[in-house]
């Protein structure tokens, strides 16, 4: 094997390799986009909560 083939390979196999990470981290975004409007909610709530029986 030359340098130029292994070289190649190696290129080939990180381009596939990336593209594998970049759909992962796509959905990964999406989920904690999802729990942060869950946990905001959540934390809304509980203040409204509080500051209603506060209010009585």
């Amino acid at each position: 094997m030359t340098v130029q083939t292994v070289e190649n390979k190696f290129e080939k196999r990180l381009i596939e390799e990336t593209e594998k990470l970049r759909v992962e981290f796509h959905g990964l975004r999406a989920d904690i986009v999802r729990w942060m409007f869950l946990f905001w909610i959540g934390q809304f709530a509980g203040v409204a909560g509080l500051l209603s029986w506060f209010k009585h």
